[in-house]
């Protein structure tokens, strides 16, 4: 959004300006839009311009970008504008998922065609099967296609979200039905490892969030995939979801292998792999971090080899 301050800068308009600013700044900023405030430097003192700089986090000349020396809000992890050389590195970087994402599109288009018309003819012979034996396989049938189905959808919105910087934006959310979708398939995929995937949700009714659909999908997906997929065929993984004062808590415990200490100060890495029997391409959990970080709120993970790891998010709702 883009503004052009024409206003005399008496000490009322002054005062009315800088209280203005500030407010805009702890409303808006927060909801990730990219503001801009122009104001004629040969019209306004050099007080009212120090006064600005405080709810201002970059200062744009005729000739320099600078990071505001006085911002109020600024805090350790801020961004920081980028040097030249780290922004031919990421503009490299994104060239890069760009053409990967262009290659997982033909590859979900080719394959998912016939999956869709499997997963069709299963649920229908399903829906007319009275034999037991043959309802179960039919029913598996199904699960597995449904996971796959998914599998797919997770590469090409991972990929989407790091080669597209406007799919990191963020609008008012419901959460049940995101958390409602998720839960659907990775339900499925608990039953085609034999766990069983225990829920118990407890949020008021329309619950909102300020966030990305395609974001809240990741992270929760992320989460309770991996606890699936690491824990033994015939346990079982908790799931809890609800609303702590002006905080959604989202917890998920699994009685899987667990993590050394070297691999929980490694869990973040982007490609970081711990089996690499299992599959995925080990930037799951890199997202997950980025993206929680990305809506304001936080990831704690305890663990202990051999008996289970509790994965605990928590992001701000309205």
């Amino acid at each position: 959004m883009w503004g052009l301050v024409c206003a005399s800068a008496t000490p009322e308009i002054a005062l009315a300006l800088t209280d203005y600013e500030a407010a805009c700044d702890v409303t808006i900023s927060p909801l990730g839009y990219l503001t801009v405030c122009a104001y004629p430097a040969d019209r306004i003192p050099a007080s009212l311009a120090i006064d600005l700089m405080r709810s201002h986090a970059y200062l744009l000349t005729d000739r320099e970008f600078t990071a505001s020396p006085t911002y109020a809000r600024r805090c350790a992890d801020a961004e920081v504008s980028a040097t030249l050389s780290e922004q031919v590195r990421i503009e490299s970087e994104v060239r890069v998922y760009r053409q990967k994402l262009d290659f997982f599109q033909v590859v979900s288009h080719e394959v998912r065609n016939p999956l869709t018309i499997i997963r069709a003819y299963g649920s229908m012979l399903l829906d007319s099967e009275t034999d037991e034996d043959k309802r179960a396989k039919l029913a598996s049938i199904v699960d597995y296609a449904t996971v796959i189905d998914h599998e797919i959808s997770h590469v090409l919105a991972t990929e989407e979200m790091l080669a597209a910087d406007a799919l990191w934006s963020r609008r008012l959310l419901p959460f049940t039905p995101i958390l409602d979708e998720v839960l659907e398939v990775m339900t499925a995929k608990a039953r085609t490892q034999n766990i069983r995937l225990v829920t118990d949700i407890q949020l008021p009714h329309g619950c909102t969030c300020i966030g990305n659909r395609m974001a809240l999908k990741l992270v929760f997906s992320n989460i309770l995939s991996n606890a699936i997929k690491y824990s033994p065929e015939g346990s079982q993984v908790y799931m809890s979801c609800r609303a702590d004062g002006p905080l959604l808590t989202f917890v998920v415990e699994d009685h899987g292998v667990g993590m050394t200490e070297e691999q929980l100060a490694r869990l973040f890495r982007k490609y970081e792999k711990f089996n690499q029997e299992a599959t995925g391409q080990g930037i799951g959990l890199y997202m997950v971090k980025m993206l929680v970080d990305k809506m304001g709120g936080s990831i704690d993970i305890q663990n202990r080899v051999g008996e289970g790891t509790r994965v605990q998010i928590e992001l701000p709702i309205l």
